[in-house]
């Protein structure tokens, strides 16, 4: 089972090519490198789900842009090691110098943290995932007349034929409309389903940019297949009742 890409850095010939043979019968895709600055390169231009560093070869400037890149990829696997055991986290490892780690025991720290990735994995997915949920949004008040639709105390120009969309929509049953009703009141002509959501898709659109100012309080969504429902309760005023 291929698990991913892997960045190795390592100077020493031996250990990297060990450690190249052990990933590798692992089902990991390696690239090798000895020289710190070719790897921060490959960070910033190529993603990684492994990466092994070898602490001693990073100075403190490479040492930060590495620990910056994790901090952007949480969830790539980041192991650290130098002369002693392999450990995840770099402060802890520099007070354990003096040992000589083998290469099985990074090998098997690797195993370890691809293990218990793919555990806090299988949990997430697992746990029932929050669903999107929108405020209710303000009614609208629609005055033909003048062109204008209010939202609370704010006053939105817009033109006939976003009027004449937003009448379709509110006149509908359970203020949803198909793409077919929608380019009906726009154009004269008689358009396949196709045909109309490419007609409508751009007029909802700067209809949408109009009015609806927080994302999170849409006015009108799409109905994927079928057309646009508006969310908003819409009064339109009867022309003695202008503002």
């Amino acid at each position: 089972m291929f698990h991913g890409t892997a960045l190795l850095v390592e100077r020493d010939s031996h250990r990297r090519d060990a450690l190249i043979c052990g990933l590798s019968q692992s089902y990991w895709a390696i690239l090798a490198v000895s020289d710190p600055a070719i790897a921060l390169h490959c960070l910033e231009t190529r993603t990684f789900d492994l990466l092994i560093f070898n602490v001693d070869l990073l100075s403190s400037v490479h040492w930060r842009i590495a620990a910056r890149y994790v901090q952007q990829c949480p969830n790539v696997i980041t192991i650290w090691y130098n002369g002693s055991s392999p450990s995840p986290c770099y402060q802890s490892h520099l007070s354990e110098r003096g040992g000589s780690g083998s290469v099985q025991a990074i090998i098997d720290h690797i195993q370890q943290q691809v293990a218990l990735h793919a555990a806090q994995k299988r949990k997430h997915l697992a746990e029932p995932q929050a669903q999107a949920t929108y405020e209710v949004p303000v009614p609208l008040l629609v005055d033909p007349y003048q062109g204008s639709v209010f939202i609370a105390d704010t006053v939105i120009k817009v033109s006939k034929g976003d009027i004449a969309l937003l009448r379709c929509l509110a006149e509908s049953p359970h203020q949803k409309a198909s793409f077919e009703a929608l380019a009906a009141v726009l154009y004269p002509h008689a358009f396949s389903r196709s045909e109309a959501r490419e007609l409508i898709k751009a007029r909802i659109h700067y209809l949408r940019q109009k009015l609806e100012v927080d994302p999170d309080k849409p006015v009108i969504c799409s109905i994927r297949g079928f057309g646009y429902a508006l969310r908003s309760p819409v009064a339109f005023l009867p022309e003695q009742q202008r503002r």
